[in-house]
């Protein structure tokens, strides 16, 4: 839920440009402009005041030379843009149909209507860019993905030593590369770019470039990339000299990494083994298998003499006995060699009966019960965040977890219209719970389910039954008929959540406007704002057509929850509540 406020867009740029027909352009006013004194004087407020209200946001107007009106404001690092047509006669201009009076005053574009004079000003002949797929290609600092993902600030990245990339190659590969001290990380998957859209593994994000930062995300939640120079990039890699190349039992690093013994490891993981290869084109391939499981990551590696460097960080390496000694920061590691074996390739799975159909939850072995699980406490563990935030962040987020009695688990996440399904395996060993065969514990308590995995412990809840009821009487459908005021208490409430304040402190710091929108019955909608200089009023022509409301070529949602009626633009949304007055 970005943008509160800004949602008076609904109604209040479409009262401002309304759809009309087109006609030729005039040379004067096409360009792009800085159009931020147009929402000081919507709002009648300073930008100063909108600046402490939404960030450091943006609004801007591109009449282009085919007769269209371009308006994009962005807040929170999100750009939303909205398109009319315009036409000029003489010092007329009409935007969809509205007349208004225009000129070019000191090299600005002045525009007036009804006694209101907004001033634009040039953009240094700028237009707005395009989607071009190549500006997301090349190595960025990524430590963003690592806050927002794990809820750390940028102390703690640098107090634990922790960095990552990301680079987009030409050839369509991403590369995610997470350092933490002397341990590096590497993950490959594939991308796609389409138009605005980046696709990542198939999952679509809204991208772009701003100030030479790449910006991309979904879900309401943004990552931003820094670009790095070629001298920040990691060092290509060199010939590797004989000695290093070949499988090493690194079972030592483990051992090291984790502060205990082989011994110590097996009571826990059973009968691991850590590998690492060192291939003679420059990869270094690390494998732990455990559970029978193999699970590899890949980086790069090159050696300067006695000194050699993995994804560009640097240890001391020797050949000492036969056995390749790694030495960082005081930590001296033993590599065994493995008698030039190759990593056995991962078994072929073999494929699990079908179980019997059944009308009933069928048990698993120990008494798990496969069922369908309300699991946002697990997003809420993993994100660092309390329900309430979460929730007051992402639009209608619901998050399943359904345990299949066939063995398969599917992870389903839905927010602000979009459902993205993820699909592992799980079984049971008595009270132990392996989900894609990592290990974790299970119970039941009160009727919820009870997970510790991958450090954390969450609480499902159970589902409400989906048993279809006896069809209750008719109730009357819901209607956005009659007057409605905002609800300032739960925009407040909304701000304070997305600023880690109180309400209190929410209303000290933020001034909400009041306002109110009446539906009639014969299809008119009045929107009446009050501002530090009056009130004004708008009327406008709508249709309603199931849950989305048309006005003039706008289109709206609209649901009513608990008594209130909200609106919805994407992702803007506006909270209303019944007006109480006369």
């Amino acid at each position: 839920m970005k943008k509160i406020i800004c949602s008076l867009l609904i109604l209040v740029l479409a009262a401002a440009l309304a759809l009309g027909l087109s006609a030729a352009a005039e040379d004067s006013v096409t360009g792009l402009w800085n159009a931020n004194d147009f929402l000081c004087k919507i709002y009648g407020a300073s930008e100063d005041d909108l600046k402490a209200l939404y960030g450091d946001f943006s609004y801007t107007m591109e009449f282009t030379a085919d007769g269209k009106l371009i308006a994009t404001l962005t807040a929170y690092g999100y750009p939303d843009s909205t398109e009319s047509e315009y036409y000029t006669e003489g010092s007329t201009l009409y935007i969809n149909g509205e007349p208004s009076v225009w000129e070019i005053r000191d090299g600005n574009l002045i525009i007036s209507s009804e006694g209101i004079e907004i001033t634009l000003i040039p953009m240094d002949g700028e237009t707005s860019p395009a989607a071009d797929p190549s500006a997301v290609i090349g190595l960025w600092d990524a430590d963003d993905y690592v806050c927002q993902g794990y809820g750390m600030s940028p102390d703690d990245l640098a107090a634990g030593g922790i960095s990552c990339t990301m680079e987009f190659t030409a050839d369509n590969a991403l590369i995610i590369s997470i350092q933490m001290g002397d341990y590096a990380d590497v993950m490959e998957q594939a991308y796609a770019v389409d138009g605005d859209t980046l696709y990542i593994n198939g999952e679509p994000n809204s991208w772009y470039i701003e100030n030479g930062d790449l910006v991309f995300g979904s879900y309401g939640m943004f990552i931003t990339l820094h670009p790095l120079t070629a001298a920040e990039a990691p060092a290509p890699a060199a010939e590797e000299p004989a000695g290093l190349t070949g499988l090493w039992n690194a079972n030592d690093f483990l051992c090291k990494m984790y502060g205990t013994t082989e011994d110590a490891i097996r009571a826990i993981y059973g009968d691991f083994s850590y590998t690492m290869e060192f291939t003679a084109d420059g990869k270094l391939i690390a494998t732990l298998t455990a559970y029978g499981y193999p699970d590899s990551t890949e980086s790069e590696y090159y050696t300067e003499g006695s000194t050699l460097y993995i994804n560009g960080e640097p240890s001391a390496w020797e050949i000492r006995n036969g056995n390749l000694i790694i030495s960082s920061e005081g930590i001296e590691i033993t590599l065994i060699p493995m008698d030039g074996e190759a990593v056995p390739p991962a078994e072929e799975p073999v494929p699990a009966e079908e179980p019997a159909p059944a009308e009933e939850p069928v048990p698993a072995e120990d008494g798990f019960i496969p069922a369908r699980w309300n699991a946002i406490d697990y997003l809420c563990k993993r994100m660092g965040m309390d329900e309430a935030t979460l929730l007051a962040r992402y639009s209608d987020l619901t998050f399943t977890m359904e345990f299949t009695a066939d063995g398969k688990l599917l992870m389903v996440q839905a927010s602000g219209g979009r459902e993205s399904v993820q699909e592992q395996t799980w079984s049971v060993d008595g009270g132990t719970l392996y989900i894609n065969n990592i290990a974790g514990t299970w119970e039941m308590e009160d009727g919820n389910l009870i997970i510790g995995m991958g450090g954390i412990t969450f609480t499902l809840l159970p589902m409400d039954s989906e048993a279809e009821p006896e069809a209750p009487a008719p109730a009357p459908a819901p209607s956005v008929e009659g007057k409605w005021a905002y609800d300032t208490d739960a925009i407040i409430a909304v701000i304070a959540a997305q600023k880690g304040i109180s309400a209190d402190e929410a209303k000290a710091a933020f001034t909400v406007s009041e306002g109110i929108l009446e539906f009639t019955a014969d299809g008119r909608v009045i929107l009446t704002v009050s501002t530090p200089d009056g009130t004004r009023t708008e009327e406008k022509e709508y249709t309603a057509d199931g849950d989305t409301l048309v006005t003039d070529g706008a289109v709206t949602c609209w649901r009513i929850e608990d008594g209130r009626l909200i609106l919805t633009e994407g992702e803007t949304t506006l909270i209303l509540k019944p007006y109480e007055g006369e």
